[in-house]
């Protein structure tokens, strides 16, 4: 929203604070979604809370997991208008962690695998 198309892909990659300034028109689309959003922006805490909401029909769209939502369509503790789509690529989930141990053998192996794993 308001970048330029020819910078995408310089937003997906990299990173000029000189360039936030394009981010003002993406600010203001969400604070004008706000009044439209479920409870005020209440967001429930995991997934089962968002697909029972879902099912409940207080909401009519969602982002949830979708081994759980095909589990509840199959159960029938969705309406059968609920529709999925899923986001391509897909998102990659909750967080991911790396460390080392401080007792392990090996670190300079170790810190040159780690950096090899955060290596675009």
């Amino acid at each position: 929203m308001g970048i330029p198309q020819e910078q995408l892909t310089f937003f997906q990659t990299q990173y000029d604070e000189g360039k936030e300034s394009m981010w003002e028109q993406g600010w203001k689309t969400l604070q004008d979604l706000h009044p439209h959003i479920f409870n005020n922006g209440f967001y429930p805490a995991g997934n089962i809370p968002v697909l029972q909401t879902l099912g409940k029909g207080s909401i009519a769209m969602a982002p949830v997991w979708s081994d759980q939502s095909l589990s509840y369509l199959t159960q029938k503790l969705l309406p059968p208008e609920v529709k999925l789509l899923q986001i391509d690529p897909p998102f990659a989930g909750s967080a991911a962690y790396l460390g080392i141990p401080s007792d392990s053998k090996n670190k300079e192996v170790l810190y040159e695998f780690l950096n090899w794993l955060l290596t675009p």
